[in-house]
């Protein structure tokens, strides 16, 4: 009888901490961490550790931010620096049952160029031209995209060619370059090298440009990879409004860049060009000579568009702009 007793005891023993072990499961939250840009958001989900869903209630213990029931976190529209937020889950029934994730939420990067005002000449000196005055390009950074914001004097704000079309008669024109791996000895010089001979010269190794003389169909500028050879890799969009342009360009299309890149730009209108930026000096040129291998002159030439300067020749204007590099 006693030994009947022992071992019911422990039979009923056992099966009190198996229930009790089942019914006291940590919480597993995935993710346990996120990395998100103001506004952003990121859905959380809570499981067992056998990979069951548990029941919880979600709440922002601590940073800014809300969360839904369903476990959606969002964060503020506006945040000015690098921001953590701590996500809790709480499992429904055992208070004390808690697991937590953290949200970082980093602001776009920004930086900026700026260029004097009034500085703007034709620098090639081939006549009557609409005289482009950057006074300034500032960038600014997010996970997807690096935004560039040009602005121009308001005395001669610029205009763009239509989708599908080159440069017409007083449009801006002129090429953005940019160097993503931070490396001068890689890729070509910078457009500014050989358009804006100033001094000191941009010491850049451009990887990808941005072409300012055409607008593909979809209303987009194209964005061409320099080695090997100029590639078409992806759209740079274009907003203009007023004296400011301002040009998206997905990370995507500069081979999944951080966006982190050295930046310069020479433009000006279809007859040639007329601000430089940076250069020490804007476009107060020291030298005109043209160097005699210009890669960025032997892709307008492929184009029709042709010396002096970059002047664009008529029959663009009668073609449909079709071209093989």
């Amino acid at each position: 009888m006693l030994r009947r007793a022992f071992a019911l005891g422990i039979i009923l023993g056992s099966t009190l901490i198996l229930a009790a072990c089942t019914q006291v499961v940590p919480l597993v939250i995935d993710p346990v961490s996120a990395i998100i840009e103001p506004g952003g958001s990121v859905t959380f989900t809570a499981k067992n550790y056998a990979g069951n869903p548990i029941p919880v209630t979600w709440s922002v213990t601590s940073g800014p931010g809300t969360i839904t029931a369903a476990g959606v976190y969002t964060a503020p529209t506006t945040v000015t620096e690098v921001t953590n937020a701590t996500v809790t889950a709480t499992r429904v029934g055992y208070p004390t049952i808690t697991g937590s994730a953290t949200v970082t939420i980093k602001p776009p990067l920004t930086a900026g160029l700026i260029d004097p005002t009034g500085d703007a000449v034709d620098i090639m000196s081939v006549g009557t031209i609409v005289n482009y005055d950057i006074t300034s390009i500032k960038t600014s950074r997010s996970s997807t995209a690096l935004t560039l914001s040009i602005t121009f004097d308001s005395t001669t704000p610029p205009t763009i060619p239509a989708p599908g079309a080159f440069v017409g008669p007083g449009d801006l024109a002129g090429f953005i370059t940019l160097d993503t791996d931070e490396d001068a000895t890689t890729g070509l010089p910078s457009a500014n090298s050989f358009f804006c001979p100033s001094s000191p010269l941009s010491a850049s190794g451009v990887d990808f440009f941005i072409f300012l003389f055409f607008r593909n169909t979809a209303g987009n500028y194209d964005i061409y990879k320099t080695t090997p050879g100029f590639t078409d890799v992806g759209d740079a969009t274009p907003t203009l409004a007023g004296n400011v342009l301002t040009i998206s360009v997905p990370l995507s299309a500069l081979g999944g860049d951080d966006g982190i890149t050295y930046l310069s730009s020479v433009q000006g209108d279809d007859v040639g060009p007329t601000d430089c930026i940076p250069d020490e000096g804007a476009a107060v040129v020291t030298g005109k000579a043209i160097e005699p291998e210009n890669p960025y002159r032997e892709f307008l030439l492929d184009l029709g568009i042709t010396g002096p300067g970059w002047t664009q020749t008529p029959s663009l204007t009668t073609q449909t702009p079709s071209f093989t590099l």
